[in-house]
């Protein structure tokens, strides 16, 4: 059986300048209702242009499972080369008003003939709302030491 690091073990962390740090844990029970309405899927607006935006939305576990089905059969396919899997992803995540899918995936390749910068921000913010990809936050410890540094 393994154990796990002390650090896990304890409830006290060790500051900067080398002194313990009680940390108080107080576990939250969720009901079932409340953890399966935290678990939905999320949409967001992302303005691509002034006065242009569109929807992106979350995928559930089972369309990024459609969507990888998608990308190995198409990298199976040679006659063509497959798009890249965030292109795929972005097909899957745009949606309308709704919420609703709004393209297929037989419009990828009319994706990957548009503009790359839009393109290219709309893959990362669809990477991002899913999970692929952690933007680290502006304002977090890592930042300011790598500001601080900098002086």
């Amino acid at each position: 059986m393994k154990t796990l690091p002390q650090s896990f073990n304890d409830n006290a962390r060790t500051s900067r300048s080398g002194s313990k740090i009680q940390i108080e844990r107080k576990a939250m029970n969720l009901s079932r209702d409340s953890l399966l309405e935290m678990f939905k899927a999320k949409t967001i607006t992302v303005d691509i242009g002034p006065g242009q935006s569109v929807i992106l939305r979350e995928l559930t576990v089972r369309q990024i499972e459609e969507a990888r089905a998608e990308q190995k059969a198409a990298e199976a396919d040679k006659q063509v080369p497959a798009a890249p899997f965030g292109v795929r992803l972005l097909s899957w995540s745009l949606a309308d008003a709704e919420g609703n899918r709004l393209l297929e995936s037989g419009d990828i390749e009319q994706l990957q003939q548009s503009g790359n910068q839009h393109i290219e921000n709309l893959v990362g913010k669809v990477l991002e709302l899913n999970g692929f990809l952690k933007v680290p936050e502006k304002n977090s410890e890592a930042t300011k030491s790598v500001a601080s540094n900098a002086d």
